[in-house]
């Protein structure tokens, strides 16, 4: 009967430990590798740019997510160029491509292309490239 107290009470005090001290914490990284490049890089108003990218599932779980590629002109002009919505595989990873045809009156400089993620069960991620117009 005593040993049977005795074990009951250093098994309610291992969990009250459990409960109260915390526990280790993870930071966050990206649950996404990605990459992005774009050909040509160099460029005129009015060409047609290919926009390529590698999206690589980095968690051991399957993962939901939405990538984004947008573009900035020189000129501060953000536009949306495209999305999809992804489903992968731990370790999966899927090449996505977009065609982007720059403007007619495109301003001149330096345009960053970004592919960025975000979903439910992610943690946001983004790569950049960028355009030359000349």
């Amino acid at each position: 009967m005593i040993l049977r107290n005795l074990i009951r009470s250093v098994f309610a005090l291992l969990c009250l430990t459990m409960v109260l001290v915390p526990a280790p914490v993870k930071a966050q990284s990206s649950d996404l590798t990605m990459s992005i490049a774009a050909y040509p890089s160099t460029a005129h108003a009015g060409d047609d740019i290919g926009i390529y990218a590698l999206v690589i599932n980095s968690t051991s779980g399957k993962l939901r997510t939405t990538v984004t590629f947008t573009s900035l002109s020189p000129c501060g002009k953000q536009t949306t160029l495209g999305f999809n919505r992804l489903s992968l595989y731990p370790n999966q990873g899927i090449q996505l491509s977009i065609q982007y045809a720059l403007p007619a009156d495109a301003c001149p400089g330096t345009y960053a292309v970004t592919i960025s993620s975000g979903g439910k069960n992610s943690v946001g991620s983004s790569a950049t490239t960028y355009i030359t117009v000349q």
